[in-house]
Formats: structure tokens, sequence, C-alpha cells
């Protein structure tokens, strides 16, 4: 793969990976706020423990699935920036290390945009 491409492709999938990134964590709150809902739903309703407690264990597994998924998207990244320094060659370029306090700053803004 020619260096000049390298860019290109980087700059295509670093979007895909924020965004991959983001949704494994909106998934996580989704479900913990599901969660929560369902503990606060069942005290509301006045009824035994036990009841739901099946919902609560599905919700707890689905809850450790996605933070494991959030993990494999996390492990994903580092590879993939680890096979685009390698065929960056050390070109010094916006997806490389060098750049990361400008993309800290825009997941900042999206963070920021988002508890808005």
């Amino acid at each position: 793969m020619p260096n000049e491409k390298i860019h290109e492709i980087a700059r295509d999938v670093s979007g895909l990976i924020q965004e991959a990134e983001l949704a494994t964590d909106n998934a996580v709150i989704a479900i913990a706020n599901l969660l929560a809902g369902a503990v606060t739903a069942r005290r509301h309703a006045g009824v035994k423990g036990v009841t739901g407690q099946p919902t609560l264990m599905r919700l707890k597994r689905a809850l450790s699935r996605a933070i494991d998924g959030g993990s494999d998207v996390l492990r994903v990244h580092g590879e993939l920036h680890g096979h685009y320094a390698a065929q960056a060659s050390g070109d010094t370029h916006p997806y490389t290390e060098e750049a990361l306090p400008s993309a800290q700053a825009k997941l900042r803004v999206v963070e920021d945009r988002d508890a808005a």
C-alpha cells in the first residue's frame, strides 16, 4: 500500500472508530440506566425483591457484554493505530501520536456537546 493512500484511509477509518467508541459508551449508559430503572420500578411497585430478578440478571449480563464490546473496540483502535504507524513509515501526520492533543480537543468538543 503506498504511503500516500495510508493517510486518506486513516482519516476515513478514524471517524468510524470514534463513532464505534461513542456507540459502545452510549450502549453501556443506556443499559445501566435501564437496569437502575428496573430496580426503581420494582421498589415503586411494592413487590417482593425476587420479582423481576431474572430480568435484572439478564440486564447485568447485557451490561457486561456491552462493556466487553467497548473494550474490544478500544483494542481494535490500538491495533489499527499500530498498522497505521507502521505503514506511515514515521511520517508525522494528523493521525499520528503527535496530533493526539488536537484529536483529544475534538473529542472534548463532542463530549461537551453531548453533555449539554
